[in-house]
C-alpha cells in the first residue's frame, strides 16, 4: 500500500488482535492487487437492549483507476463483520479487474 492502513474504531473499547486481524487481510488484498489506500471503519453503531450489541464493518479500498467501498451488515461478532466486509471488498475488486481485463483489445 501507498498509503498506510487507517482502522477506525468508534464506539467501542481499542483491540489490538481487532486491528491485527483487519490489518492481516488488508496485507492479503494488497499482495493480491497492489492497493494504493484501505480505510477500515469497524462500529457498534446502536446499543439495543433487545438485540444485544451489533458491530458495522465499512471498508474502503482505491486501487489503480477504481475506488471501492463496502459497508457490511451488523452482526453480533465485530471478527464476522469484519470479514464479511472483506470478502465482499474481494469479490467486488475481482469484478472490477475482471471487467477490466475483457475491454483489454
Amino acid at each position: 500500500m501507498k498509503v498506510p492502513l487507517q482502522v477506525t474504531l468508534r464506539h467501542m473499547d481499542p483491540s489490538p488482535s481487532l486491528e491485527g486481524a483487519i490489518r492481516a487481510r488488508a496485507d492479503k488484498l494488497d499482495e493480491t492487487y497492489s492497493l494504493i489506500r484501505c480505510a477500515v471503519v469497524v462500529e457498534s453503531p446502536h446499543h439495543h437492549a433487545k438485540k444485544g450489541r451489533l458491530f458495522s464493518a465499512r471498508v474502503s479500498l482505491t486501487v489503480a483507476g477504481a475506488g471501492i467501498a463496502v459497508t457490511q451488515d451488523p452482526h453480533e461478532d465485530p471478527y464476522v463483520a469484519v470479514r464479511q466486509a472483506f470478502e465482499a471488498a474481494r469479490r467486488r475488486l475481482a469484478g472490477s479487474f475482471a471487467r477490466r481485463r475483457a475491454k483489454r483489445p
